[in-house]
């Protein structure tokens, strides 16, 4: 698993949380954040891909996971989640795989609770059209107050939180 993700999920993800995991695929981190919020807590697993939703519903239920919730929709759009409701978001390489970057930022906002936390990864921008470029991803920034940030040779992450 990734480091500096694994390393969030490990410091931030705590029991009785509910987290969203924002772009959750088939449910890599899923499981272990479902594990870390326990049985008080919740997971929102949210992707827009149907295949990777029908396995990870295929791998809660096979391990008898009762508290992850996975629904099918794209992340600039999550309605189904009340403003301010959120504990942590994680959102893994997510927005390079979305085309309005600055709608699924506004999202992670709009469900953040006051004293919540988001972990934003994105893959540094390559030939794709749809990559998060670096104005975009100062922009992103912006919208937060930064705890943490660091880069690789093909990712950028950051820690956010709400602002003051």
């Amino acid at each position: 698993m990734e480091g500096s993700a694994m390393r969030f999920i490990r410091e931030y993800v705590k029991d009785g949380m509910t987290v969203l995991d924002m772009g959750s695929g088939p449910g890599f981190f899923t499981v272990e954040i479902s594990r870390r919020v326990g049985h008080r807590g919740l997971v929102y697993a949210v992707d827009a891909d149907e295949n990777s939703i029908n396995l990870l519903k295929r791998k809660i239920e096979s391990q008898s996971i009762n508290n992850v919730i996975p629904i099918l929709a794209s992340v600039d759009k999550m309605d189904f989640i009340d403003d301010n409701s959120i504990d942590v978001v994680f959102s893994n390489k997510t927005l390079c795989c979305v085309r309005r970057h600055l709608d699924a930022a506004k999202e992670i906002k709009r469900v953040l609770k006051r004293e919540g936390v988001a972990y934003v990864s994105i893959s540094r921008p390559a030939l794709d059209t749809i990559s998060v470029n670096s104005e975009e991803w100062a922009a992103i920034l912006s919208m937060f107050r930064i705890i943490k940030q660091g880069a690789s040779l093909m990712s950028r992450w950051a820690i956010l939180a709400l602002p003051y």
